[in-house]
């Protein structure tokens, strides 16, 4: 589905990802995880073509999108949900939603009457601002508004960041249901239990460059491989 081969992306002259591979298959959950700093969001920002990699391919289906505008990357069958989630604040619900779906039309299995089933406390928001909205119904509107455009891949930049227990655990259940349509999933995220909870596999990134790919499950089994890679012991890294 996505296959990212040997990308160098800069920032004016200090490189940030060094040789980085990975890929996804249809419908898989896949983390990319590492200490703060390692490379994970200038990763998620090189597949959206908003840092475009110097060196490298970036496909989509088998189609090369290396250097590709963002809006073309999009239509092509890639969402991106950011970490700062940037809903339109004067908008409401309804029509973020709408807006989504309207401004990048696809194909596909998600309908706003989907979405809304997806995420019920949007429907019962769907008036309401997005000034009005908490932290999690934000990112529930986010997650949304990217299914809108029905991509064939979702990059998920840390969902879970200041959010109560109650809404991670519905996070997990919407992205597991995200997968079952045939969507692969690409999640950063700095809460390594949620992610290698519900992912097939895992990658590390550190210092820009890709150190180990695994199953999650085996990483999230053993913390000597956690307190080698993420730094921290069994409890702390997860």
């Amino acid at each position: 589905m996505l296959e990212v081969r040997g990308i160098d992306t800069y920032y004016g002259l200090s490189q940030a990802l060094f040789g980085v591979d990975l890929e996804l298959r249809e419908g898989e959950i896949v983390c990319l995880l590492g200490r703060n700093g390692a490379g994970k969001t200038t990763c998620l920002r090189s597949i959206m073509g908003l840092t475009r990699p110097r060196r490298g391919l970036i496909a989509l289906g088998g189609r090369a999108i290396t250097g590709w505008r963002p809006d073309q990357v999009c239509r092509a069958g890639i969402g991106w949900v950011p970490e700062d989630r940037r809903i339109f604040g004067r908008l409401t619900v309804h029509e973020n939603l709408r807006f989504a779906a309207e401004s990048c039309p696809r194909p596909g299995a998600w309908s706003l009457d989907r979405i809304y089933e997806l995420f019920p406390k949007l429907r019962t928001l769907r008036e309401h601002l997005g000034t009005q909205l908490s932290g999690g119904e934000q990112q529930m509107l986010a997650i949304g508004r990217t299914l809108a455009v029905n991509p064939r891949v979702v990059l998920l930049d840390e969902p879970c960041e200041g959010l109560a227990p109650v809404v991670v655990a519905s996070l997990g259940q919407a992205i597991r249901a995200i997968r079952e349509t045939g969507t692969a999933v690409l999640l950063v995220e700095q809460n390594a239990r949620f992610a290698l909870s519900h992912a097939d596999r895992a990658y590390v990134l550190d210092d820009g460059r890709m150190k180990l790919e695994i199953a999650a499950p085996t990483l999230l089994a053993d913390e000597t491989l956690q307190e080698r890679y993420l730094g921290a012991s069994g409890s702390e890294a997860v």
